[in-house]
């Protein structure tokens, strides 16, 4: 196999920058497709049980979408991702003011976020198991109010295990704060994009935190067991869409050190994914918003929202998640 590179003339011109179609594939016939506008990812191709691929993504309906991306499809977040309350970033002795484009919040970073960024394709590698892009933005001191001038990559590889691995990398020149995460809106129905209610959740994670009127995270840990949330076992996600999830999960808390963070299934279809990361936490969003509502989840590993996660110039910033795909048994 061989990583392909193409411009996407129709793309570029609503950006109205060059940008390019990058597709991963491996010899099972799974396929992964990304642009460097925003490092969005624009298909993720996985059997059901009969054995035929679909796009188990969340898409817009119309191309030019993506440009404003309002509700984030699929795109890396960053620097910081969530929300950061009265968009304050303290660092050190400063605090740096940073966009208000959320009730009081900052949320994923402005308007003009990782999201928003085309960035430069550094490298294709094709090896005997996996195909491999990595992408680099130079963010510059102060751009966005963000401090730093950071080195920001993205490392995408698909395996012939089926596992899609999302590798962000940083560093910088002076002290800053990071918390990078992709907002894929998946639905493993494919095409008939059901709604999730019958589909099946499993998270590996003792807590998470309640959010208050503003949709910031409690500084308490809140038992999942027991409350619309409980997840501890493979379960229905409809239990929990009457208040719909908007919520960090602290999977450093652990239920069962042998189990994936997060699993993922639709018995309609058969298709099954599960994550691993070596973040301390995903936020899950059921997609409560007014866009093709609860027709697809995220799974945001990250650090905790309105949580600043500093970075120095002495200690690099690497965050590794890795979704599997499968079918179920019958």
């Amino acid at each position: 196999m061989s990583v392909q590179v193409e411009k996407w003339k129709a793309l570029s011109d609503f950006v109205g920058s060059e940008v390019h179609l990058i597709t991963l594939k491996n010899s099972n016939g799974y396929s992964v497709e990304l642009t460097n506008f925003g490092c969005i990812l624009m298909g993720i191709y996985t059997p059901d049980r009969e054995g035929n691929f679909e796009n188990i993504l969340l898409t817009y309906d119309l191309l030019e979408a993506y440009v404003k991306n309002e509700f984030y499809l699929n795109a890396t977040i960053g620097p910081v991702a969530g929300r950061l309350k009265n968009g304050e970033l303290p660092i050190e002795d400063k605090v740096y003011k940073l966009q208000i484009n959320n009730d009081i919040n900052c949320l994923h970073s402005g308007d003009r976020g990782l999201h928003q960024v085309v960035w430069c394709i550094e490298a294709t590698d094709t090896g005997a198991d996996f195909d491999e892009v990595t992408l680099k933005h130079h963010h510059r001191h102060l751009e966005d109010g963000f401090p730093g001038n950071m080195d920001l990559y993205a490392v995408y590889r698909l395996n012939h295990e089926n596992e899609l691995s999302i590798t962000f990398k940083a560093s910088t020149d002076r002290p800053t704060a990071v918390n990078l995460t992709n907002h894929n809106y998946y639905n493993l129905s494919g095409k008939r994009l059901n709604k999730i209610d019958d589909q099946l959740l499993f998270v590996n994670a003792e807590y998470y935190r309640e959010v208050d009127a503003h949709c910031l995270p409690l500084d308490i840990m809140t038992a999942c067991a027991g409350t619309p949330f409980d997840f501890t076992e493979l379960s229905p996600i409809g239990t929990a869409l009457s208040k719909g999830i908007d919520n960090p999960f602290g999977i450093a808390f652990k239920i069962d050190e042998g189990m994936p963070d997060i699993e993922y299934a639709d018995p309609v279809s058969g298709r099954v994914m599960s994550i691993k990361t070596n973040q301390e936490a995903v936020v899950i969003y059921s997609n409560n918003g007014p866009f093709k509502t609860h027709r697809a989840i995220c799974f945001e590993t990250q650090g905790y929202p309105n949580q600043i996660y500093k970075l120095d110039s002495t200690t690099p910033y690497v965050s590794e998640t890795t979704l599997k795909f499968g079918v179920m048994n019958r």
